[in-house]
């Protein structure tokens, strides 16, 4: 076990220094690394928290992480129960936003499966949800980030001003500072599109400051190294 993983494994183990609480951070670090059983184990520990104390905001941001893991691990039909779930809590709360994290997901769901025109209505449906933040971690990256991909997007203007509401986030991005990093390189692509070189030049660069000390072998970095040189 690697010593981030040993980590992880002490801060999540019962009476480790955590002491039950769901962490986003821990969670996560999990999935960054393939561990998705472990997220998944915290965030059954939250819903279960959650669900104890009758905190409706809570089950619900619960069982949206808990279905975005079954996304990322192509387990679609359970992801589908739990956006059904979702749907019925929703309908059954008097405020709009109880109806954003079904939302997400079912966005999510129909970028997995292709759908693309959904997916923009149901993540553009529930981008209220990120109108403001609050001190403290959250998703807000994570459920922004696919929204404006260049593929889905109506257009490179639409897919910039969302790239441009995930790097103006504060906590929201606190646990997804690869998404934070990567839009400056999809903003690049962007600036490059529409002819903008000095734009995409100093979003490249931008990108690939960011990702400096980080993970080596992504494919963004030695495409956006290999448009900065085109465009120097």
């Amino acid at each position: 076990m690697s010593h981030g993983a040993d980590e992880l494994a002490r801060a999540t183990a019962p009476g480790g220094t955590m002491k039950g609480a769901v962490s986003f951070g821990v969670a996560n670090a999990w999935i960054r690394v393939g561990k998705y059983e472990k997220a998944l184990e915290i965030y059954e520990t939250w819903l279960k928290n959650a669900s104890q104390s009758q905190d409706p905001e809570s089950i619900r941001v619960a069982l949206l992480n808990k279905a975005g893991v079954c996304v990322e691990t192509k387990a679609i039909g359970d992801a589908e129960k739990i956006a059904e779930e979702l749907r019925s809590l929703g309908q059954k709360s008097p405020y709009k936003q109880a109806m954003y994290p079904y939302l997400v997901l079912q966005g999510l769901i129909d970028l997995e499966q292709g759908d693309f025109g959904k997916a923009i209505d149901n993540l553009n449906g529930s981008s209220g949800w990120f109108d403001s933040e609050f001190f403290g971690p959250s998703n807000n990256a994570a459920y922004i980030y696919p929204s404006p991909s260049p593929i889905i997007s109506p257009g490179p203007a639409k897919a910039r001003e969302e790239f441009e509401k995930l790097t103006n986030l504060t906590a929201g991005r606190w646990d997804f500072g690869d998404y934070y990093a990567k839009s400056f390189y999809w903003l690049g692509k962007i600036a490059e599109g529409q002819k903008d070189k000095a734009r995409a030049r100093q979003d490249y660069e931008k990108f690939l400051d960011l990702w400096k000390d980080a993970d080596p072998g992504q494919p963004e970095v030695d495409d956006a190294k290999a448009r900065l040189a085109a465009l120097s």
